[in-house]
């Protein structure tokens, strides 16, 4: 009587385990990583309408994640990409999924140091895709058939990061010196990505940091010379740039992309954009003419309106040793 009682628990024991693999999966993936948390499929109970909830936000997206997205390698082998942060969210009913790209603070410090990356284009920025018509879900993974991959695994693992899969055909055949080759069946293989999860506590700090920079190139065109302003702040900023050429007049000599967010005439400049200004050079030595820029926040919270007059563009650093101007600074000025 007491071996069947034994019995018995053992087969509810073997049960439970069944019902367990059957609602979060068990084991990992083929070409998963030993050194990685395994896969969180999450219990049934806790997803979206059978989608696994992969809301949040995650570090060190770049052009390898928006290939992965939208199923296109030309996208990985053609474009750089500072580092970004992506956000995903999704509906209660898990209908649709959205990955809105943003850069996060080591893509400010490589946008500040040079080079030809820069922040995800806009066509990018912002992928959504509906389910049952872009995806499906399975087995605790978000699934897109694509052209160039065969599958794309999208799913979270136990460290509460993304982990994205993608599935590969690879033509396989056997031949010997200079006989023909013979053809074998397509094999699969699946490269998988991870991105670390991000505490969005870090975002209103982040928000603060940044710069502004203003310089001038090595050459001078004739009577004028190029003065760069490059945006390096993580929230957009308005700029205006007005002309006096006389002791009461001034005159709007440049203002940058128009937005809602700054008043007319001001412009904005987001982080990464640049504009190139041709200053000339005074006429005379005690000369009024002079170039006033004024540079404040798009969000008036986070510093103050600076205004910097510069009399004489030629007296301006070179890009490589321009300072950084903050924006809540006490003091902008510059020769």
């Amino acid at each position: 009587m007491k071996l069947r009682s034994e019995k018995i628990q053992h087969l509810k024991c073997l049960c439970c385990i069944l019902l367990v693999c059957t609602l979060v999966g068990c084991g990992r993936p083929a070409g998963y990583p030993d050194a990685w948390a395994a896969p969180d499929k999450g219990w049934f109970f806790n997803r979206l309408n059978g989608c696994p909830d992969m809301r949040g936000q995650y570090d060190g997206a770049n052009e390898n994640l928006v290939a992965s997205l939208i199923g296109m390698d030309s996208i990985r082998m053609r474009e750089r990409f500072v580092e970004q942060r992506v956000e995903v969210r999704q509906p209660d009913d898990g209908a649709w999924i959205e990955f809105e790209f943003s850069i996060n603070e080591a893509g400010v410090e490589q946008l500040a140091a040079g080079g030809a990356r820069r922040i995800i284009d806009g066509s990018y920025r912002k992928i959504r895709y509906l389910r049952n018509h872009d995806y499906y879900c399975r087995d605790g993974f978000i699934v897109r058939d694509g052209v160039e991959k065969k599958h794309v695994y999208i799913g979270k693992d136990g460290d509460k990061g993304l982990i994205v899969g993608e599935e590969s055909v690879v033509k396989n055949s056997i031949g010997w010196g200079d006989s023909p080759s013979i053809d074998l069946p397509d094999g699969l293989r699946t490269r998988w990505l991870r991105y670390p999860h991000r505490d969005p506590a870090r975002d209103a700090l982040f928000l603060q940091q940044g710069h502004v920079q203003l310089s001038r190139a090595e050459w001078l065109n004739r009577d004028s010379v190029p003065v760069y302003i490059y945006s390096f702040a993580v929230s957009p900023v308005c700029i205006r740039l007005q002309y006096q050429y006389s002791a009461e007049h001034f005159t709007e000599h440049f203002v940058a992309s128009p937005s809602e967010l700054c008043p007319k005439p001001w412009g904005e400049l987001h982080v990464g954009d640049s504009i190139i200004v041709q200053m000339e050079f005074p006429e005379y030595p005690d000369s009024v003419d002079s170039y006033h820029l004024q540079i404040r926040p798009a969000n008036s919270s986070i510093g103050k309106e600076a205004s910097i007059v510069i009399t004489d563009a030629r007296l301006l650093p070179v890009q490589k040793n321009a300072p950084a101007l903050k924006l809540n600074a006490t003091d902008m000025r510059v020769p």
